[in-house]
């Protein structure tokens, strides 16, 4: 061609093939000469339809200008992988201007475009169409990088999103998703069906609520530079949110909190909610291993209650019932922090729960613990997981004020718990005045400490066992010097 000064095609026609049924004829004009060249491109059938390209090189710089009017670019699919892509009737109308250097780096680069037509890919609903109509989109160039910005609405939702091309390094180019607000269901009718499916399917069973602020990036090419969104990153906030976190739980309502997404995790940190007759204080749901074969969820939720509506609530836990059966005769505030971790099955076995939880009480009492005596102003902090329950406590006995410390033990096939701490004496003596043979006690005698109580667990029976140095009942006291 360098043997030619001139170079002019005026009205050739091109046919392009887009599949069996469907194919495109242009008319094509172009004129090549010294450092310029004029290209334009129109439909045949419709030539207000088109395509004009105008290059020009001067002074070290190559300047392209590009107009375009309703024109179709249906047939870009014929020059890339747009396996996951569906493009139908997109039509482009608008203008953009690029200066490059004598290297080929950009100088200069922006465009104005509106975009007609539809772009759809799969979802695991099927196929899912994003319509444009008159969407603006516009251009620039920043460092490196190309940056194609769109404006458009999804049903009552506004949307921005990015495509961040690298000039240099084709993979590392994203797409950014900025939406005002979104219901989680029609969040999960958009969602690709190459995007963490385990997370979508968790979600689809155990969420829905209002979603706002919702930003999030993907990487838009896989490692072999086909276009694939991967390696996902984000936040959002929730309102109004149900979160249902495992399937013989009671949900969480009414929820407040926000999430972010990472590369292999979603982390949902609840503010505020309700489940049964509980305050949730504080929470939070992480979602993670999510780029191995098997998923995993952590449960970790703040409790704050009646002591009565705490152990309803974990009546419907996996931890072992007979952990907190003692709980039941307790009246008081109660503050839970419960642990669940689990892997995100759609069968889950019981077994393959871990658990762990927290109990204080404050302020508590337990009425009636051994014949007539009740333990006021109790205070209690009770520590479960799968293998052990341990706890500690103080509280008031017959105006005397007695610490304890205990942990529960499985003897023999049986659950037994084994409590220390020593006896107050005016609680030891009342104890011992319910079960044992009369016997005058020194006023000036200090009464032997209790070294051990042991409870075991006989289904709902409780028989408590008082071990003393000495097995006796006191009728009166004595002193020194005479008897009182």
């Amino acid at each position: 061609m360098k043997k030619f000064r001139n170079i002019q095609i005026i009205n050739s026609s091109l046919k392009l093939t887009l599949s069996d049924k469907i194919t495109k004829n242009y008319l094509i004009d172009l004129n090549l000469k010294n450092n310029e060249l004029l290209f334009s491109i129109a439909e045949r059938n419709n030539k207000s339809n088109f395509l004009s390209f105008n290059y020009v090189k001067q002074e070290g710089e190559h300047n392209v200008d590009l107009e375009v009017q309703n024109f179709n670019f249906s047939f870009l699919k014929l020059m890339n992988n747009f396996d996951s892509l569906t493009l139908e009737d997109l039509n482009l109308s608008g203008s953009s201007k690029l200066s490059l250097n004598e290297d080929f780096k950009f100088n200069e680069l922006f465009f104005n475009f509106k975009l007609d037509g539809s772009i759809g890919y799969l979802t695991f609903n099927g196929y899912r169409n994003l319509d444009f109509i008159d969407t603006k989109i516009s251009g620039e160039k920043y460092k490196n990088n190309l940056d194609i910005i769109m404006f458009y609405s999804y049903l009552d939702s506004k949307i921005k999103s990015v495509l961040r091309l690298d000039l240099i390094e084709k993979v590392n180019s994203k797409v950014f998703f900025e939406i005002d607000k979104l219901k989680v269901t029609n969040l999960l009718n958009i969602w690709p069906n190459n995007l963490k499916p385990s997370v979508y399917s968790w979600m689809k069973e155990n969420t829905e609520g209002d979603i706002t602020n919702f930003l999030l990036s993907l990487n838009f090419f896989s490692e072999k530079k086909y276009i694939s969104f991967n390696n996902p990153s984000g936040k959002f906030k929730f309102d109004n949110t149900n979160i249902r976190y495992m399937e013989s739980m009671p949900p969480i309502k009414q929820i407040n909190g926000e999430a972010k997404i990472f590369k292999d995790r979603i982390n949902f940190s609840i503010f505020s909610g309700k489940s049964k007759n509980l305050l949730i204080e504080n929470g939070n749901v992480d979602l993670f291993d999510l780029d191995t074969a098997t998923e995993k969820a952590q449960v970790v939720l703040e409790i704050n209650s009646e002591n009565t509506d705490v152990v309803n609530y974990l009546s419907y836990s996996p931890i072992n019932k007979k952990s907190y059966e003692k709980l039941k005769k307790i009246n008081g505030q109660t503050k839970v922090e419960l642990d669940l971790k689990f892997p995100l099955l759609l069968d889950l076995p019981a077994e393959r729960i871990q658990y762990k939880s927290s109990v204080e009480i404050q302020n508590g009492s337990l009425s009636k613990i051994f014949n007539e005596l009740d333990l006021n102003n109790l205070g209690l902090n009770i520590y479960i997981d799968n293998s052990s329950v341990t706890y500690n406590g103080e509280g008031e006995i017959f105006k005397s004020r007695a610490k304890f410390s205990g942990k529960q033990l499985t003897k023999e096939g049986k659950l037994v718990e084994e409590i220390t701490g020593p006896a107050p004496e005016a609680a030891f003596a009342k104890v011992i005045s319910l079960t044992a043979e009369p016997v005058a006690v020194s006023k000036t005698n200090s009464f032997p400490p209790v070294s051990k109580i042991e409870v075991p667990i006989l289904g709902d029976v409780k028989v408590l066992f008082v071990k003393v140095c000495v097995p006796v009942r006191v009728t009166s006291f004595t002193d020194d010097i005479g008897t009182s």
